[in-house]
C-alpha cells in the first residue's frame, strides 16, 4: 500500500502533464491497438496516439520459471530511441480463456500503461509502467458486492469508476532507471488466482502480491543484481489455503555472452510467516520459518526455437522447532519450437521433491504439459490445443491424486460486423481428476463454450 499510490500518482501526474503536440512530432510508427478506446475507462487511463504499445513490463512469455523470470525481465533493453518523453499505452486484453464468462458472467479486462524518459548523451533511462486489472462499471453494478474481491467496493481506483477494492491492488506498478551500466528500481505486483487466465506469467509471478527493490551493476558480460523483496501467496485469502509470507534478501550473477545461452545462479535468505485463516478470512494460526535458496538457470533462444531450464534448492527450519527442517528441490524444463511460421510447439516439465527430515515423509510432484498452436499469420483464423497432467504424491499415503486435462479452441475474425470488429471464438475442454485415497474426491468435467465478441465504440 505505501508504494503502490504513489507510483499510481505518478503515471497519472505524467498523464495529465504530458502535451498532445508532443506526440504528433514522434518518429515512431503508430500502433492501430493504441487508438482504440477502451469501453467504460476513465479518461486518465486512456492516451491515443502516442506512441508503441507498453513493452517495459515483464516478459511473460520468456519460458524462464521461478527466479530465471527475472533475469531476462532485466535482460538488456532496447536502444534508446530519440524522443525524450514518451508516454505509451495499450488498448484493453481481456482472457482468451472462455471459461471467464461462467459463473456470474464478469468479464476481467486489463489495461497496461507506462511512461518513458532519455538522455542519449548521459545514457539515462527512466521508465514508469503498469497494468490495472478492473470490470466495467456496466458489470460491476450488477455484482452483489461490486470490485474484484470479497470486500465493498473502495479505494483505491473506486473515485475513476475502477471496481478495485482493499484486497486487489493494481495487477503491477512499477519505476525503473539506469544511468550507463548501473540500474535500479522498485515493483509492486498483485495477481491472485482470480486472474491468471488474464494476467499470463512464470509460476514465480503467479499468486503473488507484494513489492520488490533492487539494484544492478554490469561489469561486462557480468551482471549483479542485489534485490529485497516482500511477497506473499493466497492473493485471494482463499480460507482453504494458507497464506504465507517470504521476506528475503537475494543477490543474482548473471552472465549473458553474445550467440551463447543466459546463465544465471542466485542464493537468497530470509523469514517466511504461514498463517492459516478462518472461514471470514481472518489468521487463526501462524507458524515462522527461516529458509535459505540457492537457484540455477539457462536460457538460450535462437530464431526457430528457445529453450530454458532452471533448478532451485531450498532448506527451511521451524522458528520455534529448530529440528523441524524442510528441504526442497525443483526443476522446470520448457521448449519453445516454430518449425514454420505459422505453427509453435511448446512442450514443458516439471518435477518437484520435499522432504520433512523430522517425519522422514517425502512429496513428490510432477507435472507436464504440451501447447499447440496453429494460425498463418494472414489468416483470419486461429487453432490452439492443450494439454497437460499432473501428479501428486506424499510417502505416507496421505495424498496420491492425478489430474488429465485436455481442451482445444477456434478463432475467427468476421472483419467488422454490427459496428465494430468481430470475433468469434468456440473452446471445448475435458478434464479428469483420479484420487487414489479419498476416492468419491475424484471428479470428470467436460465443457464446451461458444463465445461472440464485437467491439466498438
Amino acid at each position: 500500500m505505501i508504494i503502490t499510490r504513489p507510483l499510481l500518482a505518478l503515471a497519472t501526474l505524467i498523464a495529465i502533464a504530458l502535451p498532445a503536440p508532443a506526440a504528433g512530432e514522434s518518429q515512431w510508427p503508430e500502433n492501430p491497438r493504441v487508438e482504440e478506446r477502451p469501453p467504460d475507462l476513465p479518461p486518465w487511463l486512456f492516451a491515443s496516439r502516442l506512441g508503441r504499445p507498453l513493452e517495459d513490463g515483464p516478459r511473460d512469455d520468456a519460458g524462464l520459471s521461478d527466479m530465471s523470470a527475472v533475469l531476462l525481465r532485466d535482460a538488456p533493453s532496447a536502444a534508446i530511441q530519440p524522443d525524450p518523453l514518451t508516454l505509451r499505452s495499450t488498448g484493453e486484453d481481456d482472457s482468451g480463456d472462455l471459461r471467464v464468462l461462467l459463473g456470474t458472467g464478469e468479464r476481467w479486462h486489463l489495461m497496461r500503461f507506462g511512461a518513458a524518459a532519455a538522455s542519449r548523451p548521459q545514457k539515462t533511462k527512466v521508465t514508469a509502467y503498469g497494468a490495472v486489472a478492473y470490470v466495467p462499471p456496466s458489470l460491476a453494478a450488477s455484482r452483489p458486492e461490486g470490485g474484484l474481491g470479497y470486500g465493498p467496493l473502495v479505494a483505491p481506483g473506486a473515485a475513476f469508476g475502477l471496481g478495485l477494492d482493499e484486497q486487489e491492488e493494481p495487477v503491477s506498478l512499477g519505476l525503473k532507471g539506469s544511468i550507463s551500466d548501473f540500474e535500479g528500481g522498485a515493483e509492486y505486483r498483485s495477481v491472485g488466482r482470480r486472474l491468471e487466465r488474464l494476467v499470463s506469467g512464470p509460476p514465480s509471478q503467479r499468486d503473488r502480491e507484494g513489492t520488490e527493490v533492487w539494484v544492478a551493476q554490469r561489469l561486462g558480460l557480468l551482471r549483479l543484481r542485489l534485490s529485497q523483496s516482500d511477497l506473499t501467496d493466497n492473493v485471494d485469502r482463499n480460507p482453504a489455503l494458507p497464506r504465507t509470507t517470504r521476506t528475503q534478501t537475494a543477490i543474482t550473477a548473471q552472465v549473458a555472452p553474445r550467440s551463447w545461452p543466459i546463465f544465471g545462479l542466485t542464493y537468497a535468505a530470509g523469514d517466511s510467516e504461514r498463517v492459516w485463516l478462518t472461514g471470514d478470512g481472518r489468521p487463526r494460526a501462524t507458524e515462522q520459518q527461516a529458509f535459505d535458496s540457492l537457484s540455477g538457470s539457462a536460457y538460450y533462444g535462437a530464431p526457430r526455437w528457445d529453450v530454458s531450464a532452471s533448478s532451485t534448492y531450498i532448506t527451511s527450519r521451524d522458528v520455534a522447532w529448530p529440528d523441524h527442517e524442510m528441504t526442497m528441490l525443483y526443476h522446470d524444463l520448457r521448449l519453445t519450437l516454430r518449425p514454420v511460421e505459422s505453427l509453435t510447439v511448446t512442450p514443458s516439465l516439471g518435477t518437484g521433491l520435499e522432504r520433512y527430515e523430522s517425519s522422514e515423509t517425502r512429496s513428490n510432484t510432477s507435472s507436464a504439459s504440451l501447447l499447440l498452436t496453429y494460425g498463418p499469420p494472414t489468416s483470419w483464423w486461429k487453432l490452439w490445443t492443450f494439454g497437460a497432467y499432473n501428479a501428486s504424491q506424499t510417502s505416507d499415503g496421505i495424498v496420491d491424486g492425478r489430474t488429465m486435462s485436455l481442451s482445444g479452441g477456434l478463432s475467427c475474425r468476421l472483419g467488422r460486423l454490427l459496428g465494430g470488429p468481430t470475433t468469434l471464438s468456440f473452446q471445448a475442454s475435458y478434464e479428469r481428476y483420479d484420487d487414489s485415497v479419498y476416492r468419491d474426491g475424484s471428479a470428470r468435467s467436460v465443457f464446451g463454450l461458444v463465445r461472440l465478441k464485437v467491439v466498438s465504440f
